[in-house]
Order: structure tokens, then C-alpha cells, then sequence
């Protein structure tokens, strides 16, 4: 079933932020959502996300959905190692040795049983990727996931991201319209 966001409204503070706006998001595509900084990106993902309500509108087509997400920062547990931060939303039967697996797909292959507050910024962005991903999700919302990546990784990264989503929904907030080409995505531009 696809997404759709039915004339939302939010402000924070007296600050209009969205104002009667409208998205569909196709089942079992990738969607990227583009505009400048300030106009509402964030909240959209958070509105869908259910972490805030909106004033206004309507959102239909999330019940029941299971949703993984990205955030803006890594949200990762800092004393917990790269693989510990990882096997806490995945399902009973992934391993360690899966995670491992998954982690050397984009590069991970050092350092992965240190605190994670000891790794990179590019390093914790892939173990919030992978996080994402391993999850048990119908949904994958992602907040500028290839923040803090060089261009090598990132095209590792968007090829790793390509191949989990198969069939899954997901909306990645982007500013970049390579990201945009680069994952085959439909674009959802805001003004």
C-alpha cells in the first residue's frame, strides 16, 4: 500500500514548517526527498515516523508498518561496539558472523569490537546504515544517510543500500540529485 501525506500542517513555536502539504510514497520504491535546508525534510520523515503529530492533514498507509530508520545523527549506543549496535534490532537469529559479513560489504572490516565512540564519523554512519538495514522492517526512512561518506564509499554504500531495499519502501532525505540517479529513486522535491 502506498504512503500518502494528505495536506499535513505542522509548525513548532509558531513557525509554520509544513502548510497543507501532499506526497505519495510508492510501495516498494525508493523516494528521495529534496529541498533547501529548513523546509521541513526532517519533520516529514519524523511525522511519518509517528514521533511527532502533525496539525493538520492526514497520513494513511502506515498501519501496521514496521519502520527502520536513519537519523540526522547516529543515534548508536557509544560504549557498545560496532556489532553489539547492530544485533540490537535485528531478529534472534542473526549473528554476529552476519553482521560481520554484512559490515565488510561497505568496507567495515577493522575495529568492529571497539566502542563505537572510538570510530569514525564515516565509520559510525555505515554501522546506522547497516543498523537500518538489518532490522526487521516494512519501512526504511533515512536522514541523509551518506553524510560524512568520500565518493568511493559512497557509491559502496548506495550499491549495499540498493540491494537491501529489493522491494522495500524507503524515503532518504538527500541534498544531493546524484543520490537521486545513483539509487534509481523517485524524487520528491519541496518548496
Amino acid at each position: 500500500m502506498d504512503i500518502k501525506l494528505c495536506k499535513i500542517s505542522k509548525q513548532f513555536e509558531g513557525k509554520q514548517v509544513l502548510t497543507d502539504f501532499d506526497a505519495t510514497f510508492m510501495e516498494g520504491q525508493i523516494h528521495c526527498l529534496m529541498g533547501a535546508s529548513g523546509i521541513g525534510k526532517t519533520t516529514v520523515i519524523n511525522l511519518l515516523m509517528g514521533l511527532i503529530k502533525p496539525d493538520g492533514g492526514a497520513i494513511k498507509g502506515l498501519r501496521g508498518r514496521r519502520i527502520a530508520a536513519v537519523f540526522q545523527e547516529d543515534r548508536l549506543i557509544e560504549h557498545w561496539d560496532a556489532v553489539e549496535n547492530v544485533l540490537l534490532v535485528c531478529d534472534k537469529h542473526v549473528k554476529k558472523e552476519t553482521v560481520l559479513q554484512e559490515f565488510a560489504k561497505v568496507g567495515l572490516t577493522e575495529n568492529m569490537d571497539k566502542a563505537v565512540m572510538n570510530l569514525s564519523g564515516g565509520m559510525r554512519r555505515r554501522v546506522a546504515v547497516i543498523r537500518a538495514l538489518l532490522a526487521e522492517s516494512d519501512l526504511i526512512v533515512m536522514d541523509e544517510p551518506f553524510k560524512g561518506l568520500d565518493q568511493a564509499l559512497k557509491i559502496s554504500v548506495v550499491n549495499y543500500i540498493k540491494l537491501r531495499l529489493a522491494d522495500k519502501t524507503a524515503i532518504i532525505v538527500t541534498h544531493d540529485k546524484e543520490d537521486v540517479q545513483l539509487l534509481d529513486a523517485s524524487l520528491i522535491t519541496m518548496f
